[in-house]
């Protein structure tokens, strides 16, 4: 009896130890560990990438100053911290990605990231990633937010993180704002009234992403080299206008939107798509928007009842693409696309039908490569006269047909013009600005170019793209030039600059005054030192 008695005692502090034992070790296990990085070998590792590998969800890797080629993959949920982040480098070598983080939860903070395919990608990470005090730059794309689900979105990122030198722009659950410095990034996640205007972007993923956002705008800015010039999605009422697009793989990509406005944009070489919409969006308007020299122009996929009219497409590999149904397509320019409309994809045995036309009188839309003729008039085209539509449609396939396409080419679209000195908001040394200015209209040609000094009488300058201003004031002025095509559009810009002549203490003379100042500081404790030594001669 005391042999079974003791037998279970011992079972029983055995039990108990284990107990404590396996207790101890999920507290050892649970406790965030540091793990270092040295690429001189002073550190747990030498390698980056082998740090991520050892490291448990909540550890930290604290890489240490120096040159670290890697491509590195976070795919757990850790903080990587560099030393510094002007001597804390990653650098990718020319190839791949050089930070691609596929979880949330992670933090990382000053680094370098440079010299790869992509630098920094989000890539469907389901929760939160912090970013501070990182420099992305030179690479091909600097920087990359993809995903699916808001939650793929909502990270923090400040503005003290760059790309390319400029602050990153990453505003979440924000309103009522408006970002109008130079950025080298922007997103909108979840908000609403935000305006976007009159930046210049580059070489990211997205020049300009906008997610789960309303009621916002995107104005005036230039972003090309990018994947996506701007992506939309899953946006109610945003307003993409007077931009320009170019050479990036899509100019704007929009899905699954709603109430959506893409007005007067230019949107030219793009390598893959002009505009692409798809994902059952619908009540989006195109209108008065310049689609040049892309391989697709505009592509509609499972999206309807959108509107697109006012624009022109021309010499795209095609113009129009679609897979959709119930959108409307009218008075627009069809010019020498080298297929105008690919709307039977083949694989698909439902048709597909749009609207072509807006009815007569008003028409359909211009085509390059119609042949039809124009001698007769009226809704069947069957009375005497001709009315600037052809008699015949024209014919896209069996299930869709412009009935009323125009003889001439529809010319609703304003020039293009851009100033190109002097800089908006710059300081002229001179009283004699010689302003200069390009343009271009594609439809009907520039007729004349008119330009004004501070807001006085406009003078016509006929087609010459320059014109002096003599005898300048210092102080703030601006200049305006107009462009007005053949068809009566218009196109105004405007700069303001200042203009400083004082040959040292302006505002734009600081160099020079500091210099100056300086010079007769040092005159002043010269002469104040050879006094002080004749008089020390002097009492000798």
């Amino acid at each position: 009896m005391e042999r079974k008695v003791t037998s279970g005692i011992m079972l029983a502090f055995l039990i108990i130890g284990m107990l404590m034992l396996a207790s101890s070790i999920q507290r050892v296990k649970s406790e965030p560990r540091t793990w270092t990085v040295d690429d001189d070998g002073q550190a747990d590792f030498s390698s980056i990438q082998d740090a991520i590998k050892a490291a448990s969800p909540g550890d930290t890797v604290h890489v240490k100053a120096g040159t670290y080629f890697e491509n590195v993959v976070v795919n757990i949920a850790i903080s990587l911290v560099g030393e510094n982040k002007r001597t804390t480098i990653i650098d990718g070598n020319t190839t791949g990605t050089v930070v691609y983080v596929t979880v949330g939860n992670v933090t990382i903070r000053n680094f370098t990231i440079r010299n790869g395919a992509i630098g920094i990608q989000l890539y469907f990470t389901l929760g939160l990633v912090t970013l501070k005090e990182n420099n992305i730059t030179n690479n091909k794309l600097n920087f990359w937010v993809e995903g699916h689900d808001q939650a793929d979105f909502m990270h923090q990122i400040d503005t003290s993180n760059t790309v390319d030198g400029k602050p990153v722009y990453y505003l979440v659950n924000k309103h009522n704002e408006e970002i109008a410095n130079e950025a080298g990034y922007v997103a909108v996640i979840n908000s609403t009234n935000i305006s976007v205007k009159g930046l210049n972007l580059m070489r990211n993923g997205q020049g300009i992403l906008f997610a789960f956002s309303d009621n916002s705008a995107i104005e005036n800015v230039n972003v090309k080299n990018s994947t996506y010039g701007v992506f939309l999605r899953r946006c109610n009422k945003v307003l993409v206008k007077n931009s320009v697009l170019e050479n990036n793989n899509y100019g704007i990509y929009i899905y699954k939107n709603r109430n959506t406005t893409i007005a007067g944009n230019v949107i030219v070489n793009n390598t893959l798509t002009g505009i692409f919409m798809e994902d059952y969006s619908k009540h989006n308007l195109f209108e008065e928007n310049t689609i040049s020299s892309n391989k697709v122009g505009i592509e509609f996929m499972t999206s309807v009842e959108n509107v697109f009219r006012h624009n022109t497409l021309s010499k795209n590999g095609y113009g129009f693409s679609i897979y959709s149904s119930d959108n409307r397509i009218y008075l627009n320019n069809f010019i020498n696309n080298t297929v105008q409309v690919k709307a039977d994809f083949g694989l698909f045995t439902t048709a597909r039908v749009n609207i072509w036309d807006d009815g007569y009188p008003s028409g359909g839309n211009y085509w390059s490569d119609y042949t039809g003729v124009d001698d007769k008039s009226g809704p069947n085209q069957d009375q005497a006269g001709s009315d600037g539509i052809g008699d015949a449609p024209y014919t896209i396939d069996a299930n869709n047909k412009d009935r009323y396409p125009l003889m001439t080419i529809l010319d609703v679209i304003a020039p293009r013009i851009s100033i190109i000195f002097p800089l908006n908001r710059s300081e002229i040394k001179s009283s004699t600005i010689a302003a200069s200015w390009i343009g271009s209209d594609e439809a009907s040609g520039i007729s004349h170019y008119e330009i004004r000094l501070d807001s006085g009488s406009w003078i016509n300058v006929e087609t010459n793209t320059t014109y002096a201003f003599i005898g300048l004031n210092d102080g703030s002025h601006t200049i305006e030039v107009k462009a007005i095509d053949n068809a009566g559009n218009t196109k105004q810009i405007k700069v303001s600059f200042t203009v400083n002549t004082s040959p040292l203490f302006g505002p734009g003379y600081m160099e020079e005054a500091v210099v100056t100042a300086t010079i007769i500081i040092l005159i002043l404790g010269v002469a104040l030192y050879l006094l002080k030594i004749r008089k020390s001669s002097f009492n000798q």
